[in-house]
């Protein structure tokens, strides 16, 4: 005879769970690898008395939220606020090795806190078969790195070799950018303003500085040889230079 939950004990809640898998990428592969159950059998089989406690903090762990969210009646969880694991894999994901206490300086963190957010997204990468990551660490550094075994050496050095290689600038690239500088050195000129389109242009090929996508890139500006950002701030409109022929 089976155990049968009493009315009032605690349920899993199998609609949440599946949400939370698809939003955080598991297939179903990945959650029978975790929870030794295949998914189309959790109504009838995953539930507190089947699952051990190591597979359900396995399994919030890999679902990114605390273990009582798992539960029926659990308020949902607020999706707008990441949880440290989240944060710490975002801050990795340039693929730069960080030193661990610069890093959990810069998240403005105390080092048991970036200790304990390394642990569970090192579990959560660790519990994903299939995730195309695992986290790389040492006391002196922390990284994201790919799964051994999921490319072979040629495959790595052909993927390395068909890297994006930065080309030259189109004719419209290069008007759109002219206008971009004129209009910041020499402030907003009305027979060729700035458009929608030509900051799409732009920011496409990372023209544009990444905090404000109106000012062009200080790499650009460096390879036009123009003067630091602080020369390169746009003039009020009323406050704009007039030509010279107008003067």
């Amino acid at each position: 005879m089976t155990d049968q939950p009493a009315a009032d004990e605690p349920q899993l809640d199998i609609p949440r769970i599946r949400r939370r898998a698809a939003d955080c990428g598991l297939s179903d592969d990945d959650l029978t690898q975790i929870t030794g159950i295949k998914p189309s059998r959790f109504e009838g089989q995953l539930d507190l008395h089947t699952l051990s406690a190591a597979r359900l903090l396995y399994l919030a762990a890999a679902l990114d939220t605390p273990p009582q969210n798992l539960l029926q009646d659990a308020p949902e969880p607020e999706p707008t606020t990441p949880t440290d694991p989240t944060t710490l894999h975002a801050a990795l994901l340039d693929g730069t090795r960080h030193q661990p206490g610069a890093l959990a300086a810069a998240l403005g963190w105390e080092p048991g806190r970036f200790q304990r957010a390394a642990n569970a997204l090192h579990r959560r990468l660790q519990s994903s078969p299939t995730s195309p990551q695992r986290l790389q660490r040492t006391r002196e550094s922390i990284k994201l790195s790919s799964t051994p075994g999921l490319l072979t050496d040629q495959q790595r050095e052909q993927a390395d070799a068909a890297g994006y290689a930065p080309s030259d600038l189109t004719p419209a690239e290069a008007a759109a950018a002219l206008r971009l500088l004129h209009h910041h050195l020499a402030g907003p000129d009305k027979r060729s303003p700035i458009t929608s389109a030509d900051l799409a242009l732009l920011t496409e090929r990372n023209l544009t500085d990444s905090g404000d996508h109106h000012r062009l890139h200080p790499d650009l500006l460096h390879a036009l040889d123009v003067p630091g950002s602080t020369s390169v701030r746009p003039f009020a409109p009323e406050k704009a230079p007039q030509p010279r022929h107008m003067r």
